[in-house]
């Protein structure tokens, strides 16, 4: 019995700690808004192609919560200036992408 119990303990702790691995899965199929042609707004994150300092550096690739997102759903994106999107989640915030980074403007900040 005592050994059950062990061999019960070890199989459900290494089940916990193998769950802790997940992947960000993101679905851009689905379009909500486009700042065209640079910016998509998916419920995946935001698909971006961003060209800064006149094409010296480039920037193609889909954000996500993994990468400073507030939020995967994003519903609206919108170019406040050359090279700076403001990026709405559904319910979480806004999140602003520029050549400077990510920030989030949230809960955290009154929003």
């Amino acid at each position: 019995m005592k050994r059950l119990s062990t061999l019960i303990f070890v199989l459900s702790l290494s089940l916990a700690l193998s769950a802790g691995n997940w992947e960000t899965i993101t679905n851009t199929s689905h379009v909500y808004d486009l700042a065209y042609p640079n910016v998509a707004a998916t419920w995946g994150g935001a698909v971006v192609n961003i060209v800064f300092n006149g094409g010296e550096t480039s920037l193609n690739k889909t954000w996500t919560t993994g990468d400073g997102l507030v939020s995967n759903d994003i519903r609206v994106v919108e170019e406040m200036t050359w090279e700076t999107y403001w990026l709405g989640s559904s319910n979480s915030g806004i999140s602003i992408i520029s050549e400077m980074g990510v920030q989030n403007l949230d809960l955290s900040l009154g929003l």
